[in-house]
Formats: structure tokens, C-alpha cells, sequence
């Protein structure tokens, strides 16, 4: 037993780590790294196609708002650009009368939005054009007149608005 406790007294004890060890844990180290790092990447890289995505909807959707004001006006045709805000980025539309009543004035409406990487984004709705002159109320039997003597370019403002209204959703 004694010579079992001399050796272990006479043996000399390393703290630390091996060369071996350290590379294996930079190893680790980098490959997880990397992996984040390209992670991180491809993230924002997809963040950045959503933003533009996005911004195309928007832009498209504005221009198929101008185009049913542009129906309800009487412009059938329409294009422009977004000014510099937007820069490369233009627009058009196309409403073309559709339906056999004439009572019913239906239009199919074709809005174009022009991308800067030489893109092109349709949609196409139908719109209603509800400021004829003219119209027969079928539940009545009459005829009313509507957009007489109104601006068709200028909205108006309800009559009882949130504003000036005494009495809200919760009371008086």
C-alpha cells in the first residue's frame, strides 16, 4: 500500500486543457458561428423582400383606389407615377364598360402597377358605377337624381360626424 501512495505523491498533476481540446472547441466554436451568421442573413434577406412585397400590394391597391374614383368620375383611362417617393415605380388602368343593362353600369377595371425591375403586377375588380344621372328605384317605382349640383372630384363629410356629435356609442 505504501508504494501505491508514493507514486501517486511523486506523480505531477497538469491543470488545464489540451491543444487538442482547444481546437475541437474553436471547431465548435466556428461551425455554430457560421450557421448563425447565415441564419441571420438569409432573415434579413427575406425581412427585405417582405418590405418590398408589401410596398407593391400597397402601391397597387392605391392605384386600384384611383381607378374606381377614376369610374365613378367618368375616366376610364388613367396612369402616372408615384412621384419620389417611389421612384421607378408607375401605374395604369383600364375600365372597360361591361354587362347588357345599361341601367346597371358595370365596369371590369384592369389596374397595372410598373416595377423598377421592368415588372409588371395586374389586378382586375369590377366596379359599380353609382353616380349615373338617372336611376330607377325598382322598391318605389321612382326616379331619383343623384350627383346634381356636387363636385364628383370632392368627398364629403357625413353630416353627424364623431366630432360633433353629443351623443356617442356609451350614452349621452
Amino acid at each position: 500500500m505504501r508504494t501505491f501512495f508514493s507514486k501517486i505523491k511523486h506523480r505531477k498533476s497538469y491543470w488545464g486543457f489540451t491543444l487538442m481540446e482547444i481546437l475541437t472547441a474553436l471547431a465548435i466554436l466556428g461551425g455554430s458561428a457560421f450557421i448563425l451568421f447565415n441564419v441571420h442573413f438569409n432573415a434579413m434577406k427575406l425581412h427585405q423582400i417582405t418590405i418590398n412585397q408589401t410596398d407593391e400590394n400597397q402601391l397597387i391597391y392605391a392605384v386600384c383606389s384611383r381607378a374606381e374614383v377614376g369610374v365613378l368620375t367618368g375616366t376610364l383611362e388613367g396612369s402616372g407615377d408615384f412621384g419620389t417617393s417611389y421612384e421607378g415605380y408607375s401605374w395604369s388602368y383600364v375600365a372597360t364598360a361591361i354587362g347588357s343593362d345599361p341601367s346597371i353600369p358595370l365596369y371590369s377595371v384592369n389596374v397595372t402597377l410598373y416595377t423598377p425591375e421592368n415588372e409588371n403586377k395586374n389586378l382586375s375588380f369590377l366596379c359599380y358605377d353609382l353616380s349615373v344621372e338617372n336611376q330607377t328605384n325598382n322598391l318605389t317605382g321612382g326616379t331619383t337624381q343623384t350627383n346634381r349640383g356636387r363636385n364628383p372630384n370632392m368627398m364629403r363629410a357625413p353630416s353627424r360626424g364623431f366630432s360633433g356629435r353629443r351623443d356617442s356609442l356609451f350614452g349621452n
